[in-house]
């Protein structure tokens, strides 16, 4: 038992020690600064939103595309200027592509959506979707892949080397595909008979 409080009093000394510092208030009186938002779930919602945008463009639903892609605009505005990039981010790269999504990209985007145009959405979706790849490519993570199609899944889900075919039991499993060019793999039960 008293192991449990030596834990919790750790935990909370050592969390005590990394808040933010606190800022002070006209009335002199400190208020508690939060913590920069994480750029995991920023990005996780900002896919969200732009796989809902793509969707909802090629379901008609230009309204809602309208209102994904502002969202998303806020989203960077707000909340990832205040996110910090992981170290492995290049800068140089990454941030003239954030004011160039933010600044540009977006609004264009969104503007397409609102003059229900959808070769110029397409366009302007292409050109969000390349620069996300690109900042993704800079910061570590190309498996992220951002489709350059509306309507697809964000991230990109379509198999790359693994194929699914269904056992006796009917559930998939996955197996490696063969190098390209390889003949297809059969075996001896459904090989023709000489």
């Amino acid at each position: 038992m008293t192991r449990w409080f030596l834990l919790f009093g750790l935990l909370a000394t050592l969390t005590s020690c990394h808040s933010a510092p606190d800022k002070p208030q006209a009335d002199g009186t400190a208020e508690p600064v939060a913590a920069p938002p994480r750029i995991g779930a920023l990005m996780v919602e900002t896919a969200q939103r732009f796989e809902l945008a793509g969707k909802a463009r090629t379901a008609g639903r230009w309204e809602l595309s309208a209102y994904e892609v502002g969202e998303i605009i806020e989203l960077f505005d707000v909340d990832m200027s205040r996110a910090f990039l992981p170290d492995v981010c290049d800068d140089s790269i990454s941030e003239p592509m954030f004011s160039q999504l933010l600044d540009h990209q977006l609004p264009a985007l969104k503007k397409a959506a609102e003059q229900h145009d959808a070769a110029l959405f397409a366009e302007r979706y292409q050109l969000v979707s390349a620069s996300c790849n690109t900042c993704h490519a800079t910061c570590a993570v190309p498996f992220v892949e951002v489709p350059d199609v509306p309507g697809h899944d964000v991230p990109r889900m379509d198999p790359v080397d693994v194929q699914i075919t269904a056992t006796p039991t009917g559930h998939g499993e996955p197996e490696q595909a063969p190098p390209a060019g390889s003949p297809p793999a059969t075996d001896a039960a459904s090989a023709p008979s000489p």
